[in-house]
């Protein structure tokens, strides 16, 4: 019984552990607390449900990804108060 607990905590931990590293990830990418402080910020105005949308992030972290001084890049939930505040 206890191994069979084992085990389904091991295959629980890596999921849980790429959702945290995700939400993380998600919180650092929307945080717009840099703009205004004299370095440049690249911002996405984002529609997660939108494929267009999701070509354009892609193709937008690729070409920073080549940038020797990339600014830093934030992307913004339109969907989001947040979001639809910073797009006004």
């Amino acid at each position: 019984m206890f191994r069979k607990i084992l085990i389904a905590l091991a295959f629980l931990a890596v999921p849980i552990a790429w959702l945290i590293a995700n939400e993380h990830s998600v919180r650092t990418e929307s945080d717009l607390s840099v703009i205004g402080s004299g370095t440049p910020v690249a911002v996405q105005i984002h529609d997660h449900s939108c494929p267009l949308c999701q070509r354009l992030k892609a193709n937008a972290e690729d070409a920073l990804a080549q940038i020797n001084e990339p600014p830093a890049w934030r992307v913004v939930d339109i969907n989001t108060t947040k979001g639809a505040d910073f797009a006004n």
